[in-house]
């Protein structure tokens, strides 16, 4: 009997001191990447650690361990408890494969979005979501789409009640970080819908439902893609004379130019070529010649901004400081 108990394998096989087993599974760049990393943290460390076949199976069962918990609406414990556990699994740097990291990025998104989901499970799955999208690298817009209606609708709808409840809740500041956090996988054929939505409701002479739906224009934007909307902020901008409205354009302004030292950052061509797989309205109709395939860019007097508007954008600067 003993010597039977000793051909057992354990499920804690650790590899020997400074070496990482070969990684069989299908790898993307990416994921290359991230296990050279993890070899050479391997080779400094002085005791065994676990190898990745090991550790993907028991991302596996963290995995079904949280979709049970969803489907049994097990949001308290059952699903905080995994949560944190995959927490600590990617504190290890353990590469994370990408359709993994897609399905769970998913699954934590959905839950933020459920309405009347209590807020601590709410604040959890958010910096969790964050976590798992916060790499440019790692995921992308051609990688996944997220509806922003979802989060809108819990937004817009807590800021303005019409009797203002006397406790304080989280869900206006969860929403806006989720927004924040989601806005690169908002797809830029969704610009003219977040348009109709957004500008209809600035009213001129309330102050505060221009300040909020400022705050929808900069967040749920997507950054990618301004020449179909700019124009427009610009001249909203040069109507409303308020020191908050300023500091919101002046941030997503800066915002701007960076992402547009690359110029084909805002190739119309790059919306033809995203997936619509959520249900999104028709399309935004660029022009013929913006669609050809030497695309330069958007520059115009000054980086993307022309004379008159990078004149009043300094002003602003200025006043600002």
């Amino acid at each position: 009997m003993e010597n039977k108990h000793k051909l057992i394998p354990s499920n804690l096989a650790r590899s020997r001191p400074g070496y990482l087993p070969p990684f069989t599974s299908s790898t993307t760049k990416d994921e290359e990447r991230s296990i050279r990393k993890l070899k050479h943290v391997a080779a400094s460390l002085p005791y065994k650690i676990e190898s990745e076949e090991e550790m993907q199976r028991r991302l596996n069962v963290i995995s079904a361990r949280l979709a049970q918990a969803v489907e049994s609406r097990d949001y308290d414990y059952g699903l905080l408890q995994w949560d944190s556990m995959l927490a600590s699994w990617m504190e290890l740097k353990y590469p994370l494969p990408r359709k993994k990291r897609i399905a769970l990025a998913k699954l934590f998104y959905q839950i933020c979005v459920v309405p009347g989901m209590p807020h601590d499970t709410v604040s959890a799955c958010m910096d969790t979501f964050s976590m798992l999208t916060r790499s440019k690298k790692k995921l992308g817009i051609q990688d996944l789409r997220l509806p922003w209606r979802p989060v809108y609708d819990i937004l817009s709808r807590d800021l303005f009640f019409k009797r203002r409840q006397f406790e304080f809740t989280q869900t206006a500041y969860n929403m806006a970080y989720v927004a924040e956090s989601a806005r690169k996988f908002f797809s830029p054929a969704c610009i003219d819908e977040m348009l109709q939505e957004f500008i209809p409701h600035i009213i001129g002479n309330n102050l505060d439902r221009i300040l909020a739906n400022q705050y929808y224009l900069v967040t749920f934007l997507p950054l990618s893609h301004p020449q179909r909307y700019l124009p427009t902020m610009m001249r909203l901008w040069g109507a409303v004379n308020s020191y908050a409205y300023d500091e919101r354009m002046l941030s997503f302004i800066s915002k701007l130019s960076e992402m547009h030292v690359d110029p084909t950052i805002s190739d119309p061509k790059v919306v033809e070529q995203i997936p619509m797989d959520w249900g999104e309205a028709p399309r935004v109709q660029w022009p013929k010649q913006d669609l050809s395939d030497d695309w330069k860019g958007l520059y115009k007097d000054v980086g993307i901004f022309a004379e008159d508007e990078w004149s009043f954008i300094m002003c602003k600067c200025l006043a600002s400081m």
